[in-house]
């Protein structure tokens, strides 16, 4: 471990000196402004050099009104010219953000597969492009521009996420982010949470939310600048009974971040985030009983779990010059998740559904810190022309503890293990360690081309020192044998990913982007080991490669139309995936089955059809459609019951649509959502007695928001599954299930804000 920290401060000081000695010969500051506008003094922009090339610059007005827009070529510490990139801007979305309610947030953001688990968006669950939405598991997932899951190699799910009223913007840049972010096919969503008001001492915020099933909400905020000290907190406070039986919750985040203005060229940023909740799960449904039944009703009252989320940041940006910056983020997570529950699958009409006596616990616990440092190098040549380079290292030590074993009978909330030190079913560490090197750089060979290619070396090491259970099951699923089995694996792996990304710009309204880029996924100790009867995992799992691609074109037409499409594929060499094994009791098989392809376009076109008739911006009444269209199949497979069957959790339809009218002080919108059916396992089963595999059907939903400003407060109200559709979007073979897990029937918010 201390050898990693002698590595990190290595990397630093490397790049550190880079920019000292490219401080020295690359100080100009006389860039043409009618080709450049650039901005790295202001402190109200976050300090952040950013690089407006003239001929793509649009309002940021403009787009703001849609609600939506990409990122710059250079924005946040990252370089983003020729990638797919769409920003949420948060205080456009209308609708019920107490719940972060994933469907309105995320309803410009094209191609994003959702999973429904719970009441109130505890636990995110969005996949894009036919991935897993399983935690964000396939996307690098950060807050503010650090890590934010519970292990990025060994474990990279997000049990936690910023409560939506806290955030500025939400930022999704597609495949080609692995360059920059590290090795994930989904890319990279960052949620980017306010700062405080630099313009005001304090600026306080109160936000009250009461709706359906005993839901009650409190977010409350204070920000502000102090002299040189620029600082936000929040506390938000969630609790109620959901829609589904057994689904009480009770949750609480705070977050604190003060930013130290030290000199004009020198920021100091520390940011602490709390998240605490505990919940009671109501488990999985049979077909029979969702389709027959009540889908509300539990079979099972004695399923918990709960998070405890601590994450710690500091951050020095440092200008050297106006061609030369440095961003150096730290980051430590201190978290554990522990569940409790009945994992047996149902039986039919839940006959088995009582036995208590079979609660298991999974205890997890997380340690992890690192550093990623970026530096911007920005030269002049050809006398006007600005080419930007962007070259960075990052630092990653992770480290966790996994047990699982049997809990005690009953149930109340009982976190404990029966037997602690003598049965338990696995007890392992899974230590890992990822040291990167990465670099970009902008070529703009006109003002109206650029060519952006990339490189990063990645080591990643990860271990697995423990035992577990091995437990044998006949067909009946009675335990016919067992023994333990002591363990102490490694796994270790150094290559290089290359990309390449294209812009072309016609003029003002329209962009031209590509670009082509590698990807890899490292495969998960912390899942191999988990001991469930219902799954059986292959111990010679192999890491996933591939690679993503993206053709697309955006821009906006005068006031009146913002559009984003483009084609799309991604390819998996040895994709991880699950089907029904004979050998295994017929169990599911989890293991590398096939190269599989993906291909589709998507799209996001919004019309403001007041534009037309009024020149008043901040008046609005918009439609918007946001269309997925995608065939992903498995491919090369030596089972013919795969070969190009559907890759599971991959919908070939989703579309969103809706109108959005802003009118004065008044806000209103209206949104159809509809996914297409999809399978949950690789041989497309469309029906199975425990349910935690077969078809999700299609299905579809409306939420109606409103929104009224009487300037110091404000009064939000709205329907979420107006219709009261009944549907369900996954199946579970573990937690919180498994079987089916019913999404949530009609529901009703009231919500009263007041700012002073």
């Amino acid at each position: 471990m201390r050898s990693s920290l002698y590595i990190s401060s290595i990397f630093f000081i490397f790049i550190f000196c880079f920019s000292v000695l490219f401080s020295q010969v690359g100080n100009t500051d006389n860039i043409k402004k009618n080709k450049t506008e650039q901005d790295t003094t202001n402190h109200d922009t976050k300090d952040t050099l950013q690089f407006k090339t003239a001929d793509i610059k649009v309002s940021e007005n403009k787009l703001n009104s849609f609600g939506i827009k990409r990122l710059l070529p250079v924005e946040n510490s990252g370089i983003f010219a020729g990638k797919k990139t769409e920003v949420v801007i948060m205080e456009s979305v209308t609708g019920n953000l107490a719940t972060n309610n994933p469907r309105q947030v995320f309803s410009k953001i094209t191609g994003i597969n959702i999973w429904e688990s719970d009441a109130v968006g505890l636990q995110l669950g969005i996949g894009g492009r036919g991935l897993n939405p399983s935690r964000v598991s396939n996307f690098n997932t950060r807050q503010n521009g650090y890590d934010m899951s519970a292990d990025a190699l060994g474990y990279p799910e997000s049990y936690y996420t910023p409560p939506t009223e806290s955030l500025e913007k939400i930022e999704v840049v597609r495949g080609a982010a692995s360059l920059q972010y590290g090795t994930q096919f989904g890319g990279f969503i960052n949620f980017q949470i306010k700062e405080g008001n630099s313009d005001k001492l304090y600026d306080i915020s109160t936000r009250q939310t009461v709706g359906s099933y005993g839901l009650f909400n409190t977010f409350n905020s204070i920000g502000g600048k102090i002299g040189d000290i620029q600082y936000y907190a929040f506390y938000n406070q969630n609790m109620g009974d959901s829609w589904r039986e057994n689904s009480k919750f009770d949750s609480f985040t705070y977050y604190g971040k003060a930013k130290y203005y030290v000199t004009e060229n020198l920021s100091l940023s520390t940011e602490f985030t709390k998240m605490k909740y505990d919940t009671q799960q109501a488990g999985g449904l049979t077909d029979e009983l969702f389709n027959d039944y009540d889908p509300r009703k539990s079979y099972r009252d004695g399923n918990y779990f709960k998070v405890d989320w601590n994450l710690l940041a500091f951050i020095v940006d440092y200008k050297f010059n106006s061609m030369i910056k440095l961003n150096s983020k730290n980051f430590l997570l201190d978290a554990q998740r522990t569940a409790l529950g009945n994992l047996d699958p149902m039986i039919g009409n839940g006959s088995n559904s009582n036995d208590f006596s079979k609660r298991e616990i999974i205890d997890g616990q997380y340690f992890n810190y690192g550093n990623e440092t970026r530096l911007f190098y920005n030269y002049i040549y050809d006398e006007n022309k600005v080419n930007t380079l962007l070259v960075g290292s990052r630092v990653y030590i992770g480290n966790t503890l996994q047990k699982q074993g049997d809990g005690f009978t009953g149930t109340d909330q009982n976190y404990t293990f029966k037997n602690p030190d003598s049965s338990l079913a696995s007890n392992y560490v899974f230590p890992s360690t990822n040291l990167s090197l990465f670099a970009e750089h902008i070529f703009n060979f006109s003002e109206n081309f650029s060519v952006t290619p990339g490189v990063r070396f990645e080591y990643i090491k990860t271990n697995a020192n423990g035992y577990f259970i091995d437990n044998y099951y006949d067909l009946a699923g009675n335990l016919t044998k067992s023994f333990k089995k002591n363990e102490n694996l490694n796994n270790e792996r150094k290559f290089v990913l290359l990309g390449l990304g294209v812009s072309y710009w016609s003029s003002n309204e329209l962009e031209i982007y590509s670009n082509l880029s590698q990807n890899f996924r490292a495969i998960n100790f912390s899942d191999i080991k988990t001991v469930n009867q219902n799954f059986v995992v292959d111990e010679n799992l192999k890491d996933e490669s591939g690679m993503s691609a993206d053709l697309g074109l955006r821009g906006q037409i005068a006031d009146y139309l913002y559009y984003d499409l483009n084609l799309f594929g991604l390819y998996y060499y040895d994709k991880i995936g699950s089907y029904i094994h004979p050998d295994y009791g017929g169990n599911k098989y989890r293991t590398n089955i096939s190269d599989s392809r993906t291909i589709g376009i998507e799209g996001l076109i919004e019309f403001n059809i007041l534009s037309l008739i009024s020149s008043n911006f901040s008046n609005k009444l918009s439609y918007f459609i946001n269309f997925s269209f995608l065939d992903s199949r498995y491919v090369n497979s030596d089972n013919p019951a795969i070969e190009f069957n559907d890759v599971e959790n991959a919908p070939n339809t989703i579309i969103k649509t809706g109108l959005n009218m802003n009118y004065e002080r008044f806000k209103f919108s209206f949104q159809y959502s509809y996914t297409s059916s999809n399978f949950t396992d690789a041989t497309n089963s469309i029906l199975t007695p425990e349910a935690f595999f077969g078809l999700v059907p299609a299905y579809d939903v409306f939420d109606i928001s409103f929104e009224y400003d009487f300037s110091y407060f404000k009064i939000m109200s709205g329907f979420n599954n107006m219709f009261d559709n009944k549907y369900f979007t996954r199946r579970s073979e573990s937690y919180p299930g498994p079987g089916i897990i019913p999404a949530d029937g009609r529901t009703f918010y009231f919500t009263f804000e007041l700012n002073y």
